[in-house]
């Protein structure tokens, strides 16, 4: 009960900053959120001394965790960290990359399990025209962050709807980049959501634990660090797609969100027609 009643705390605690934020009164200079916690412990502790002593003898990693989770800060203890990664963490043995138009040659498919803008570039730019894209990142893992920018840019350049496809082993770079093209309406996530943490984390010991302190760039700083649901949430039956089976359409059928994102592009290509 004691939990419950301090993460409800919090997450009031945490509204009303939020409000404050985005409604700051005319004139009005906006105090640290640290001096506005501490002053609120001292009036707790003034005025309300039995809950006072309540919250200093909850397990202080336990009461960190709770106050961290209620302001989506993406702050998580290293254990917790450790146990999150190895849940989610890819199963195939290696990277893989293959490419290839599929049998409707306006979809052309793109597996990368890891972001490298030169082998993206090097690949698409032996064709003219791609009518759409299909990119699939359902494996996708790797801390190569300087590369989502120039593969967002230039995916933007070539002028062509793209379908990224996502799963709970998305995660790192991968998951960031799928987060940030959805400011653009060319692209499209569709599948699971991602369950790792989207930005490189740093260590910082408190109070007797390790956490895990998300660094965000300036450039993503409107990405929270929890990350973001797919734009289309896709329950992903069948068997993936390999790269023996691009041709066949026997094969293509059994990757239900791989269908469902060529079936999604082609209607967007139609509906363009039109206009």
């Amino acid at each position: 009960m004691l939990c419950l009643s301090l993460i409800c705390f919090f997450l009031l605690f945490a509204a009303i900053q939020e409000g404050m934020a985005n409604h700051p009164e005319a004139g009005e200079t906006q105090a640290a959120l640290q001096d506005d916690f501490t002053s609120m412990m001292q009036e707790i502790q003034a005025k309300s001394p039995v809950l006072y002593r309540q919250l200093q003898k909850m397990p202080r990693k336990q009461a960190l965790s709770a106050i961290f989770r209620a302001l989506s800060s993406g702050v998580i203890a290293d254990d917790d960290g450790a146990k999150k990664k190895n849940d989610v963490s890819p199963k195939h043995l290696s990277a893989q990359n293959f490419s290839a138009f599929l049998p409707d040659k306006r979809l052309f498919y793109y597996r990368a399990d890891r972001l490298n803008y030169n082998d993206i570039r090097n690949v698409l730019q032996k064709y003219e025209r791609i009518p759409a894209l299909i990119l699939d990142l359902r494996t996708a893992s790797g801390t190569e962050y300087n590369q989502i920018i120039p593969i967002f840019e230039y995916l933007h350049s070539r002028n062509m709807p793209v379908a990224i496809l996502t799963a709970g082993t998305t995660s790192g770079a991968p998951a960031l980049f799928c987060a940030y093209v959805r400011k653009d309406n060319a692209f499209v996530t569709i599948g699971q959501p991602w369950r790792n943490q989207l930005y490189p984390c740093t260590k910082v010991s408190l109070s007797g634990s390790s956490w895990q302190v998300p660094l965000i760039a300036e450039e993503f700083a409107l990405i929270p660090p929890e990350g973001s649901k797919p734009q289309i949430t896709y329950k992903n039956g069948g068997s993936r797609i390999e790269k023996n089976g691009l041709q066949s359409p026997d094969l293509l059928s059994k990757d239900g969100l791989l269908t469902f994102a060529g079936d999604f592009l082609i209607s967007r290509l139609v509906l363009s027609i039109k206009k």
